[in-house]
This record gives structure tokens, sequence and C-alpha cells, in this order.
């Protein structure tokens, strides 16, 4: 028997016999208590101590988990931490044990914080699932180590094998599914800037190890906060997936395109000079501009944008560097009236040594 087992016997009212396989598994498998199966091992005999009215034997039994868990080093399940924490502060609760209550409530709780994270449902459904895999490990580790027969054994393994390999996809799967969501603009779809950040070293590495040219292009609406301002966040909004859903029209699946922030767009051309970058935008601008998007019954003002192109390796050698030089160039685009594209003066270099 498992604990995994003494939760059911729990849930289904017979905290006894929980606890009277609890403390068989302890004693057959003659687990270190200062390890991580041996945390929620505790966790769970202290809370059907209390589900028996022995809230001191419960204090104990958690404090004794809790106090092997620091001896042991390395890391800890949080999950199990977590619910130790709150396990401590009832019993310290119905000790009147107030302080000490309220000390494990807030440890609880802040482990419970760390769990739930940002993207709190994703980040729970990728926990319970590692805490199932965590489980099925421990017992597979049982089955070996148990006084069944060989035939029973192989027969157990092979079941276990198979819903580890299941968790184990599941659990990839929702860990890229996480990764995906926190590399994309969720407005527009486009990646993001952290995204982008992640990828040019790379391309900028191919592109020195090639000796091939690479442009860098930084977009930026024009009269955006005008248009916010007049029309609405609505407005704007609907402008800006338009125009992110014509640039990944026009340009190649081989370039990169990011929202950089706010109206501004980050394009990444690799295999491309300066001059045939500034002609694709030429095209995209003119596309744009003739673009007429309606709001309900309202009929939006068309718009432009305006752009500064910088050149791997003429006028930097890390994105940082491009990306500056191209927002020199996205000024002066936008102090000679807006609605154009300008590239880094031929002057305006820098040196890759």
């Amino acid at each position: 028997m498992t604990p995994p087992v003494a939760l059911g016997w729990m849930a289904g009212g017979d905290p006894a016999r929980a606890e009277q396989l609890l403390r068989e598994v302890q004693h057959a498998t003659g687990r270190d208590p200062a390890n991580q199966w041996s945390l929620a091992w505790g966790w769970q005999l202290a809370r059907c101590c209390l589900m028996q009215g022995r809230a001191g034997e419960a204090l104990a039994v958690a404090q004794q988990a809790l106090h092997a868990a620091d001896g042991a080093g390395g890391a800890v399940p949080c999950y199990d931490l977590m619910v130790l924490h709150r396990t401590l502060s009832e019993a310290a609760e119905q000790t009147e044990q107030v302080a000490l209550a309220l000390k494990h409530l807030r440890e609880g709780q802040s482990l419970y914080e760390r769990l739930v994270g940002r993207s709190a449902r994703a980040r729970y459904i990728a926990l319970d699932v590692t805490h199932q895999l965590a489980q099925a490990r421990r017992e597979r580790d049982v089955a070996v180590d148990g006084r069944r027969s060989v035939e029973d054994d192989r027969q157990r393994l092979s079941e276990l094998n198979a819903a580890l390999q299941a968790q184990m996809a599941e659990t990839q799967r929702l860990h890229e599914q996480l990764r995906e969501q926190a590399l994309r603009d969720p407005l527009t779809g486009l990646h993001n800037r952290r995204y982008l950040f992640e990828l040019a070293p790379g391309l900028l590495e191919r592109a020195r190890r090639q000796q091939q040219p690479l442009s860098v292009v930084l977009i930026d609406l024009d009269h955006f906060k005008l248009l916010n301002d007049t029309c609405g966040h609505a407005a704007g909004d609907l402008v800006l997936q338009r125009f992110a859903a014509l640039l990944a029209d026009t340009l190649r699946r081989s370039d990169v395109i990011c929202r950089h922030g706010g109206e501004e767009f980050v394009a990444v051309m690799p295999d491309t000079q300066a001059d045939e970058a500034q002609a694709v935008m030429e095209r995209l601008l003119q596309t744009f501009s003739t673009l007429q998007l309606e709001l309900g019954r309202r009929r939006l003002p068309r718009g432009t944008f305006s752009a500064g192109i910088a050149l791997f390796p003429g006028h930097g050698s890390t994105l940082e560097q491009l990306l500056s030089r191209a927002d020199r160039a996205l000024y002066a685009a936008k102090h000679q009236g807006r609605s154009r594209i300008e590239l880094v003066p031929r002057g305006d270099f820098t040196s890759l040594s």
C-alpha cells in the first residue's frame, strides 16, 4: 500500500485505516525520514491524526517531517511543503498556539502563491501533472522494493512505466504551451521582444559565420496616440492587429517579426541588404496607407508608419547596437514628416573589433 492509497482512505472518511497503511508502508520500506517521499508521508500522517482529534500528535509528526526536510538539503517538493505548513497551522490552531499557527499559515500561503504564479490555471495543471508523475515513480519504486511475486511485479511495473511515459509526455506538452504563451504578444499574435532577444544572438552568429548581411527594421505607427485618444482603444487594438497581420503576410517566413512594445514593431531580415529591406518596407507602407478599416459603423482614418533600418555588420555587432542605430534612423524619418523609410546614413558605422 502507498501514500496515494492512504489519501483515498482519508477522502472516504476512514483516517484510522489511512494511518495504519502509512505506518505499514514506512515500516516495510524502511525509508530514510529525511527525503522527499517522507515529506508527503509526514503531512498525510499528520492529517490522519488531525481527523481523529489528536492535534498534539499531528503537530509533533508534522514538525518532525519539516525538521527532516530542512536537514536533508537539496530541492524539496514545493507542493508537499505547502500542504505540510497548512497542516502545521491547523494543528497549532487546535492546540491554541495562535502565533505558531499564523506563522505556518503565512508560510503555506507564500508557497501557494509561488506555485500558482502568473499563469495560474496552466501552472497549477502543470504542477498537478508533475505531482502525479512523482507519485507514479514512488509507486514504481515500492513495487520494485516490495515482496510481491515476480509475475505481479512485472505486470505492475509495465503499467506504471506506461503511466510514467504518458505523464511525461503531458508534462512536456504543458511546459511547451507555457513557454509559447510567454513568448507571444496576446493582442497581435506576434512574438514579443523576449523571443526576439533570445533568438537574435543565433541569427547574428549565423550571419557572421556565413558572411551574409542582415537588416534590422524598427517600425513605429504614425499618430497612433492621437488615434487612441480620438477613436478609443478598441480602434487602436484593431489597427495593431491588422498591421501585424499585414506585416506577417508581406515578409518572408525566414524573417523574424515581433511587437516591440506599444505601436512599435521589429523585423529582423536575414540575408537582406538595407536597400532590399527598404524596398519591402516601401511596399508595406503603400499597402497599409490604402487600407480602410471600420469599427462598427465608423470608418477609421487611414494610417501610415515610419521605419528606420540598420545593417549588420556595418551598423553594429549586437541586436542592441543595431536597434539603437535603427531608432536614430526612425527618428530622422519622423523628423522629416513621417510616412518614410530611412536607412542609417552611410557614414554612421561601428567597428566590429
